[in-house]
């Protein structure tokens, strides 16, 4: 049972753990093993869980995750892998036959090659001079600081999406244990979830950093200082304001009380949200309800 005299930081990282069962469910959609450990034994699903991530921006395509999925596979399925000489062109070439066709330019496909060909090509082609198939398992290899940089160097992933990606593989595969505080900055994507919660549950904090990188510095230190682990806050903060009007409904809290005095979320009914009641919903779904469904 939560303490009902927690502070909303410590509410919002206890729903990191209602972040993970619904984590796992979007594993599953995305055809991808629900056990982190076996991305670290197939180059393939590591690829795959990578282009999961790589889409994730405002103004993208939705179907680019899937037809960047879908091209490795093809190529795969060919018997080429990544240390094959033109799997990177492979790759990039069954991605863009499956994007549509520009409105303007008939005979030009609709994959803005500035944010998508680096993720879909170059690091494919990083991976093949580094000598490792596995991408998941050459960035665990290295300092968490490193694999940032790694990914931040590929052409359209910045902050945002290079920590997102390692966020997840820190929490569920639970490398780079001796990663010094500080570089756990790189741990913190920052949404406009994470910006608004963070400002509600730190409301003493007046001045917060525009840069993203100082952002998740002072978040990191804010967290720690009152014995909060601060990857948790970061699923829980998304989590709860992704799903704000969700949980709402699920927990009965009136249409007229959802929105606070700064015509935003009603950061108090946040208290009232029952954490177990949800965690227990999502894994009943994953459980019964969306294997019954699947069938």
């Amino acid at each position: 049972m939560r303490d009902k005299r927690d502070s909303i930081a410590k509410i919002l990282a206890s729903f990191g753990k209602c972040y993970d069962v619904a984590h796992l469910i979007w594993l599953e959609q995305q055809e991808l093993p629900s056990d982190h450990r076996e991305l670290l034994t197939s180059p393939m699903n590591s690829l795959c869980f990578f282009a999961s991530y790589v889409h994730e921006r405002s103004g993208r395509s939705p179907q680019f995750s899937l037809y960047h999925r879908i091209a490795i596979k093809k190529v795969y399925g060919k018997g080429l892998d990544v240390m094959s000489f033109n799997f990177a062109d492979s790759v990039w070439n069954e991605f863009e036959k499956l994007t549509p066709y520009d409105e303007k330019e008939k005979n030009r496909h609709k994959t803005n090659e500035k944010l998508t060909k680096g993720p879909v090509k170059e690091v494919l082609v990083k991976l093949k001079k580094n000598g490792e198939a596995n991408l998941i398992k050459y960035l665990t290899g290295m300092p968490l600081k490193e694999a940032y940089r790694f990914l931040i160097e590929i052409k359209g992933i910045g902050h945002k999406l290079a920590s997102l990606f390692l966020r997840d593989i820190w929490s569920y595969i639970k490398k780079w244990p001796d990663t010094p505080q500080n570089d756990e900055k790189f741990l913190q994507p920052r949404d406009i979830w994470l910006q608004r919660l963070s400002k509600e549950a730190f409301p003493n904090i007046r001045n917060w950093p525009q840069n993203e990188i100082e952002f998740a510095e002072k978040l990191v230190k804010l967290c720690k200082g009152e014995a909060i682990d601060p990857v948790e806050f970061n699923k829980g903060a998304w989590f709860v304001g992704s799903h704000f009007k969700g949980l709402c409904i699920f927990s009965k809290v009136p249409e007229v009380e959802r929105v606070g005095s700064n015509d935003r979320i009603n950061i108090d009914k946040i208290k009232n949200f029952d954490i177990d009641a949800v965690w227990n919903a999502l894994k009943a779904f994953r459980d019964h309800e969306m294997k019954a469904f699947w069938v």
